[in-house]
Parts: structure tokens; C-alpha cells; sequence
């Protein structure tokens, strides 16, 4: 019998790896892979000519997170307007959630269609992190494996951004950044406790993620960190104050 299972557990797997799906999963797998290494060949040519103009690594790497940045502004302004849109009509979801009295998968298609009218796309913040995730791991991966001395004026108590801050600073103070970031919030202020709470899960996750990391990704992080706050309050002030003057 288990001789027979195991004969028919082999057949079954030939057959899947014979069939369209998982031609189709594999091919799907390897356009991934080579999208992802023609990325990562492209973002470390730009790094490494940026540091040949600058002569300074960490001048490399703000001048590299800036560009990176600049290109996701399309990107953050539709995050922005999608987030401004949704604060727009939370009083109506509330007040939809709690008079109806049909089923909820109901209930979820009324919602959807809600934000679908007023321009909600609730993707658009992950699609913007998505997007982004690449940069990271070209980062961890360069400067782990760099044999090259990558040394910076901004961070003068390391010899080189390969290794990891000794002293934290850097990645304490992108963790701190980041967190004053989620205070700029494009609706109607939150209650202390949720905000409080959401700046804590933002510092925890970002410390967790550059405690060990090679100090260039705490400086990447460092200044997309500025970046991002000074761009949620830009586009707080410009997108509010048209959709008030809209309104009026």
C-alpha cells in the first residue's frame, strides 16, 4: 500500500510539473528574478557613479534616496489623494457599517463601491512600499558584501558604511523620523492612544529592521525618512486646502 502511494505521490508530481500551470508558475518566477537583477544592476551602477562625483558614500546615498524618492512622487501623490479621500467619507462608512442590515459580504460591496466613487484606492499605500522594496534589499545586499572602503563625512565615528552602527545612532534616529512621519496623517487627527500606538509599531519595526544592517541603510532610511514627512505635510497643506477651496 505504501508502495503504491508513493508511486502514485511521484505520478502526481510529474504530471504537475509536466502541466501549463506549472510551466506558467516557473516562467512567472524566473521574469521576477531577472526584472529584479536587471533593478539591482541598474541601482548599483547609479551608486557607484554617484560616489565617483561626490568621492563620499554617504553623499551618494541621500543624492541615490532623493532621485528614488523624486521618482515615486506620482506614486505618493496618489497615496496622498486616495488617503485624503478615504478620511472624507469615514463618517459615511462609519455610519453605512452601522445602520445595514443586510449580510455583510453585502455590506463590503456597498463599502467598496462607496470608495470606488469618491476615488479610494486603498493599494495605493502598499503599492508605494512595494515599489520600494527592491531599493532595500539592493542596499543590504551591496554594502554587505562591498569590498570596497565606503566611508562618509556624515557619519564620522564609523570607518565605513559597511558595517553596522556601533553606537545606534543612525538607525535610532531613522526609527524617530519615521515615527514623527505617522503624526502627519492627511484626515482628521486620530485619538492620542492611536497615534501613540502607531508611531511605537513604526519605531519597533524600523529599529528591528536597522539595528544589525549595514549603516548605509540606516542612512537611506534616515533620509527617506525627511523626505517623507516633509512630503505628507507638503501634500497635506497643497491637497486639503484645494478640496476645501473645492468644496467652498
Amino acid at each position: 500500500v505504501t508502495q503504491t502511494r508513493v508511486a502514485k505521490a511521484k505520478s502526481d508530481a510529474l504530471n504537475w510539473e509536466k502541466s501549463g500551470t506549472y510551466q506558467g508558475f516557473i516562467s512567472l518566477l524566473q521574469r521576477i528574478f531577472g526584472m529584479y537583477a536587471s533593478i539591482e544592476q541598474l541601482l548599483h551602477t547609479l551608486l557607484f557613479t554617484l560616489a565617483g562625483v561626490t568621492h563620499d558614500w554617504g553623499l551618494a546615498i541621500v543624492v541615490f534616496t532623493v532621485g528614488i524618492r523624486l521618482l515615486l512622487v506620482p506614486l505618493s501623490l496618489r497615496a496622498a489623494k486616495s488617503a485624503i479621500a478615504q478620511a472624507s467619507i469615514s463618517d459615511r462608512l462609519r455610519q453605512l457599517q452601522q445602520s445595514w442590515t443586510g449580510s455583510k459580504t453585502e455590506l463590503q460591496t456597498a463599502q467598496q463601491q462607496l470608495m470606488k466613487d469618491h476615488g479610494v484606492k486603498p493599494v495605493s499605500s502598499a503599492l508605494l512600499l512595494f515599489v520600494q522594496a527592491p531599493v532595500f534589499f539592493v542596499l543590504y545586499r551591496l554594502f554587505r558584501y562591498l569590498n570596497h572602503p565606503a566611508a562618509t563625512i556624515l557619519v564620522p565615528w564609523v570607518p565605513y558604511l559597511t558595517i553596522a552602527d556601533p553606537f545606534h545612532i543612525v538607525p535610532i534616529l531613522a526609527a524617530v523620523l519615521i515615527a514623527l512621519g505617522t503624526f502627519v496623517t492627511y484626515g482628521p487627527s486620530q485619538s492620542g492612544k492611536a497615534q501613540l500606538l502607531s508611531a511605537i509599531v513604526s519605531c519597533s519595526v524600523t529599529l528591528i529592521v536597522l539595528w544589525a544592517a549595514p549603516i548605509a541603510v540606516s542612512l537611506y532610511y534616515t533620509t527617506s525618512g525627511v523626505w517623507g514627512t516633509m512630503e505628507r505635510f507638503f501634500f497635506k497643506r497643497l491637497l486639503v486646502s484645494k478640496n476645501l477651496a473645492t468644496a467652498a
